[in-house]
């Protein structure tokens, strides 16, 4: 068959000649009855796909490293029922030949309804220096942007383009009902820190091909990088009284109440406990619907060992 436009993995069928951009996820030099070849792994958002080859073997083996993208020409085959790949040519990508959302997920829904609903609540709040505040977040394109593009997680909740903008929607509408309950709740304060509690993860993310946590999101955390970030834009509005802001800042480090990032302290406020408990609540939904998601078309009643859970899901 002659060669096709570039498109996705989920796309391709059997018997077509491709060229394609794919992530470059992994490789291995393998053999079998003594005789060697390369295995390695592609990937875009729509899926993943094997490709074994015995052909010149030094020059695609240093065509590309782990998570670079490529372009890659090649035949398309089954094995064990999934799609492979026989590759032909290969080449390290150029910059500006591919689009990094071609390679992650991305918030399925209109990020600017998305962003207006942020920018509602922040203009809720009713008390002027914490609204001034506020606008360090919802008055800046540049954070605007950042804010929009990051993701929430990296393999546990919202693990997606645009996901930390989703899931603190999410965690603000849970809060503002919350303080409808609870009449004895700082309303002003609740909703700043529900926009601001994961504020530190636009710096935390190393976001390309993959998400991956970086250097200081590793050493230092999203939650400290979040305290720093939101202590910075108080500390810029003198009339914020030092008690707000120390409360503030409170509920950015308490957020996490559980986690392989989970909080140095816990909350000591209301404001500080609705906070935690909507995210807690948001973030093990949206991991839930991550795996019902991936896993209900499977036809199996259970889902396969969930690791940051410690369970399976049932699926039906």
């Amino acid at each position: 068959m002659p060669d096709q436009a570039p498109r996705h993995v989920a796309d391709i069928v059997p018997g077509e000649t491709v060229t394609m951009f794919l992530a470059l996820r992994g490789k291995q030099l393998r053999e079998h009855e003594g005789k060697p070849f390369l295995r390695f792994e592609f990937a875009d958002r729509t899926g993943r796909i094997m490709a074994v080859t015995s052909d010149n073997m030094d020059g695609f083996w240093h065509a590309a490293d782990q998570n670079d993208v490529v372009k890659v020409r090649g035949v398309v085959g089954t094995w064990n029922g999934k799609k492979t790949l026989r590759i032909q040519q290969m080449r390290r990508a150029k910059p500006g030949e591919f689009d990094a959302g071609d390679f992650l997920p991305r918030y399925e829904g209109d990020t600017d309804a998305l962003w207006k609903e942020l920018v509602a609540y922040a203009e809720s709040v009713t008390d002027p220096p914490l609204r001034s505040v506020l606008g360090n977040l919802v008055d800046s394109e540049e954070m605007r942007g950042r804010f929009l593009q990051a993701p929430a997680g990296k393999l546990w909740h919202h693990t997606y383009l645009g996901g930390l903008a989703e899931h603190t929607a999410n965690v603000v509408a849970l809060v503002d009902s919350a303080c409808k309950r609870y009449p004895l709740a700082d309303r002003n304060l609740a909703i700043a820190g529900g926009l601001l509690h994961d504020i530190g993860k636009i710096e935390a993310f190393d976001v390309s091909t993959t998400i991956e946590y970086g250097d200081a999101g590793r050493l230092v955390s999203h939650i400290v990088l979040g305290e720093r970030i939101v202590a910075e834009w108080c500390r810029c509005v003198p009339e914020l009284p030092a008690g707000h802001a120390d409360k503030l800042c409170h509920i950015v480090l308490a957020h996490e109440l559980s986690g392989d990032q989970r909080s140095p302290i816990s909350p000591m406020t209301l404001e500080a406990a609705i906070v935690a408990a909507a995210n807690q609540l948001d973030a093990t939904a949206g991991a839930f619907a991550r795996i019902l998601t991936r896993e209900r078309d499977t036809g199996q009643a259970w889902s396969a060992w969930v690791n940051t859970l410690e369970r399976h899901v049932f699926l039906k």
